[in-house]
């Protein structure tokens, strides 16, 4: 399971890179303890790549704009194409560019059937047709 939320995107203050952040996600932490593999940096940098971050994969994670680092955490949920991702309020924060370009993503994401998506928003026009299905709470 890969999840993306405001909480994550806010306690991810450890020091490291747009890269380490992304592997972080084959160690489910918060950072990077271990050595990644050559494999497993690949595959990062692939994500990285497929987010458009591709260039900015040695900047700190801290430095990233606000929208960039939402990028990189879905790409650290990605990482081990997880049977289900959660994504929580993932646009929560970005401009309508930016948003776009997360619902953009996400919308590239479903067409590729990597993962069962669990999209929550408060936000009824970020509904796009690839949810096959629309719960409204309230």
């Amino acid at each position: 399971m890969g999840i993306v939320g405001s909480e994550l995107h806010r306690n991810y203050h450890v020091p490291g890179s747009a890269l380490s952040a992304v592997l972080s996600g084959y160690f489910d932490s918060i950072g990077v303890y271990r050595q990644a593999s050559s494999g497993q940096t690949a595959a990062a940098m692939a994500w990285l790549e497929r987010v458009g971050l591709g260039d900015k994969a040695r900047t700190s994670f801290r430095d990233l704009s606000f929208a960039d680092q939402r990028l990189v955490l879905i790409a650290r949920a990605l990482i081990k194409l997880p049977r289900l991702l959660i994504l929580d309020e993932p646009t929560q924060g970005l401009d309508d560019l930016n948003r776009k370009a997360v619902l953009d993503f996400i919308e590239a994401i479903a067409g590729e059937n990597i993962s069962t998506i669990l999209y929550v928003s408060h936000r009824e026009d970020e509904f796009r047709g690839f949810f096959s299905r629309h719960i409204r709470m309230g």
